[in-house]
């Protein structure tokens, strides 16, 4: 992205490197370096040499010059954009720095350290021949989509990565764009308030300002019958005992989510094959357990008209100061920690067990300054745990890590709970694509 990359010759220019600039660019991804005092201030080989220059008519306090080694942390890269010609007008006229179109095309200069290979070299995007197939891709994918639904309502549709294995939301440029033009924002997070609504609070609203008023969690008679133990086939029979026994992992993950400090608003997603009874006991217990209000939502046979209840009600459970938030673990905690803290207050489990392997992975990301970075589970969305066969409220367990993965770029570190593949739906032999200079993509 276009935060983890930096010009470096921007910087060859600056007469001297403050301490604001040292803060710029570490927190853009650059580990610093100050060598010994050399001369100039030119740019080469992924150096840059700043000089400490005087003030105008005056003399310089200082009479060596810094230089400055910098290196990528993590897989970033600093890139060197391609010189390009002086543009001139059809009719001759010279045209100005600030009306040039910018170079799209640029040299990598330095690599950070990123995955390893078995000889301890990073793993590029360009050992992979993917620079061309992702370009091609994020040409178009770093734009929104705006849809509108059977109504007429406006629908931005951006990003949805899958809520066990990633983050499960809507992109941050989608939510702000949202919020430029309603009063009120409703943003998808991935399924299971275990995966996407602890994802969406611990990496994107703690992160990007987007720290919500309220939270909606989507619940039906037909899925706590299941946590109840009823086979699939038999979902459709009334079965009250079945409502009861599942109810408890409702309960708890509504009180996860109040945990935070927000209000929640139980979404009663309708089936026909729901009784009156069936349903009036999730009602019941859900306010018991501490919700906001749980409403029948009966959109997807009756529209919008079907939905206005329970807009109401999440609209007067967002009336009043915003909520404080309080998050479970802080920023700076260990990845043990962060791991340990979501196992407990969010999977009820009583410890968490790390496979020899994911240890030592994991000490070697500390090492690379990774342990400060959030945590993004991946995990079965079957179960609170990591055994998608413990349906409920699975207690007294010790919650399992079998490895541990690294997306710097992305931002967080993911753990693997038990036995999970990580990217599903795709094919063998992925197309390879490219672009050309002006962005068209060739291929196709």
């Amino acid at each position: 992205g276009a935060k983890n990359t930096v010009d470096k010759s921007s910087w060859a220019t600056l007469p001297y490197i403050s301490s604001l600039g040292r803060r710029l660019l570490t927190e853009v991804g650059l580990e610093i370096h100050d060598e010994a005092p050399a001369r100039g201030s030119r740019v080469s080989g992924g150096k840059v040499n700043s000089s400490i220059a005087p003030a105008q008519g005056g003399e310089s306090s200082m009479a060596t010059s810094t230089k400055i080694t910098f290196k990528p942390l993590g897989n970033r890269i600093v890139v060197e954009p391609l010189e390009t010609e002086e543009q001139m007008s059809s009719g001759g006229i010279y045209i100005p720095d600030t009306a040039k179109e910018k170079p799209q095309d640029g040299t990598i200069v330095a690599v950070g350290t990123g995955r390893m290979t078995d000889d301890g070299k990073p793993v590029t995007a360009e050992d992979v021949s993917a620079v061309g197939s992702m370009m091609s891709l994020l040409r178009y994918a770093i734009q929104p989509n705006l849809v509108q639904t059977t109504e007429g309502q406006p629908v931005i549709v951006h990003a949805g990565p899958f809520g066990n294995i990633a983050h499960g939301c809507s992109s941050v440029m989608g939510d702000l764009i949202g919020l430029g033009y309603a009063d009120y924002v409703l943003t998808e997070a991935g399924f299971g308030a275990d995966l996407g609504f602890e994802k969406f609070m611990h990496i994107k609203a703690r992160f990007n300002c987007l720290e919500p008023s309220a939270a909606v969690i989507v619940a039906s008679v037909r899925a706590l019958k299941s946590h109840g133990g009823v086979a699939r086939r038999e979902l459709d029979s009334p079965n009250e005992e079945a409502v009861e026994k599942g109810m408890p992992n409702l309960a708890h993950l509504i009180g996860m989510i109040k945990s935070f400090g927000l209000p929640v608003v139980v979404a009663m997603n309708n089936f026909p094959t729901d009784t009156k009874a069936e349903t009036a006991i999730v009602k019941r217990r859900c306010e018991e357990a501490g919700a906001f209000a749980a409403i029948e939502s009966r959109v997807f046979v009756e529209g919008g008209a079907g939905g206005e209840d329970l807009a109401r009600a999440v609209m007067d459970a967002t009336r009043g100061e915003d909520p404080k938030i309080s998050y479970a673990y802080p920023e700076d905690a260990s990845i043990q920690d962060k791991v340990l803290a979501l196992a407990q207050k969010v999977y009820n489990a009583d410890d968490v067990a790390w496979a020899p392997a994911a240890r030592r992975q994991l000490r070697r990301y500390e090492e690379l300054g990774w342990g400060g970075l959030p945590v993004c589970m991946a995990k079965t969305h079957l179960s609170l745990s990591h055994n998608p066969r413990l349906r409920g409220l699975p207690s007294g367990y010790t919650f399992e890590v079998s490895d541990v993965r690294a997306s710097v770029g992305a931002g967080f570190i993911y753990p693997i709970a038990g036995n999970i593949m990580t990217m599903p739906g795709l094919p063998g032999s992925p197309r390879a694509l490219d672009v050309d200079a002006k962005g068209n993509i060739l291929g196709l």
